[in-house]
C-alpha cells in the first residue's frame, strides 16, 4: 500500500479538499442505515436526480451542507464527505482489557462507510463528484488500533484511497496517526484543517482567540432524547449552533452523550438546531434553548 504523508501534529492545513491524490463509551450500535421499507440510504442505491430524498440540506457559518442518515456530513461545495468518531477496532481494543464484544465493529463500520460515498457520490450534480473524505478523529480506537486491523480491512482502506482523497483528523483516542505510518495505511494527517472559513477538527476549542471562529467538530457522539410511539428513545444526531456544528459518531459500538449534558450545552449559544437521524432520513427537531 502506498505510504503515509503526516503533517506536524501542531499544523493547520488550509489545504483544499481536491489538492493532493486521492484517511467512548458504552456498546450500543449507532443503527440509523436500514429503513422500515424500500432502499436503504446506505445501499448505494442511486436517486432519481439532484438531492436524495434521505439527505437534510443545513446551513452552517455561511455554507450549505447536507446531513446524511449514516451521520455523515456532505459539502458540495468542496466535493467532501465528512465523518466522525469511527473507533475502528474497539472490539478487539476492549477484548485485550478482558472486555469482549462481537469482533465485526470494523468491518461494519467500513461496509457503512463504502456504501455511504456510493450514494454520496451520487448526490452531487453536474461535472462535480465526491473526491475527498475527511474522517473528523478517533477514526481508531486507540494508538495500537492499526496494528490490529486485519489485512483484508486494510485492503478496503487502500481501494478507498484509489478513489478518494483520505483525509485524517487527530483526536483524543488516536492524537498521532494512531499507527497508519508504521503499518503504511493511506491518507494525509492533520491536527486540523482550514476550509472557507471554517475549521475542521476533532474536539472544540474555546480560547478567547478562537472565540468568533467556526467550527466543525466531533468527539462528543451525541445524542437527542425523542418522543414517539407513547415511549421515550434517544437517536444520535447533529447539533447545529452559531458557530459550531457537532458531528454525531460514526461507528458501529459507540456510546453517546445527551444534548442537555453540561458538556455540550456549555459549548453553545442559544438557540440550537438539533438533526436526528432517522432510518431513511434526518429530521430536524426544533431549536432549544
Amino acid at each position: 500500500m502506498r505510504p503515509l504523508a503526516p503533517a506536524s501534529a501542531s499544523s493547520r492545513s488550509s489545504a483544499g479538499p481536491n489538492s493532493g491524490s486521492s484517511p467512548n463509551s458504552g456498546s450500543s450500535p449507532n443503527s440509523g442505515s436500514s429503513p422500515n421499507s424500500g432502499s436503504s440510504p446506505n445501499s448505494g442505491s442511486s436517486p432519481n436526480s439532484g438531492s436524495s430524498p434521505w439527505l437534510t440540506p443545513l446551513s452552517f457559518a455561511g455554507q450549505s451542507f447536507l446531513a446524511h442518515p449514516s451521520g455523515a456530513l456532505i459539502w458540495p461545495a468542496h466535493n467532501c464527505v465528512i465523518v466522525a468518531d469511527m473507533h475502528l477496532e474497539k472490539a478487539s481494543g476492549l477484548a485485550e482489557t478482558g472486555q469482549f464484544l462481537p469482533p465485526y465493529d470494523s468491518q461494519r463500520t467500513l461496509e457503512r462507510l463504502e456504501n455511504l460515498v456510493v450514494s454520496a457520490s451520487q448526490t452531487v450534480e453536474g461535472s462535480r463528484r465526491i473526491v475527498t473524505l475527511v474522517f473528523l478523529g478517533d477514526s481508531f480506537q486507540d494508538e495500537r488500533a492499526a496494528a490490529r486491523l486485519s489485512d483484508v480491512l486494510a485492503a478496503r482502506l487502500q481501494r478507498l484511497a484509489e478513489r478518494f482523497r483520505l483525509v485524517w483528523i487527530a483526536g483524543n483516542h488516536d492524537p498521532h496517526d494512531a499507527g497508519l505510518v508504521q503499518h503504511n495505511l493511506p491518507g494525509e494527517v492533520h491536527s486540523e484543517l482550514q476550509w472557507s472559513g471554517i475549521a475542521l477538527r476533532h474536539e472544540p476549542r474555546t480560547t478567547p482567540e478562537m472565540a468568533g471562529e467556526p467550527e466543525i467538530i466531533g468527539h462528543f457522539h451525541p445524542k437527542a432524547r425523542v418522543n414517539g410511539r407513547g415511549r421515550g428513545f434517544s437517536r444520535p444526531c447533529f447539533l447545529v449552533g452559531r458557530r459550531r456544528l457537532i458531528l454525531p459518531a460514526f461507528g458501529t459500538y459507540v456510546g453517546g452523550l445527551k444534548t442537555n449534558d453540561p458538556a455540550i450545552r456549555g459549548l453553545f449559544e442559544t438557540p440550537v438546531a438539533t438533526y436526528v437521524l432517522g432510518r431513511t432520513r434526518v429530521q430536524r427537531l426544533a431549536r432549544s434553548g
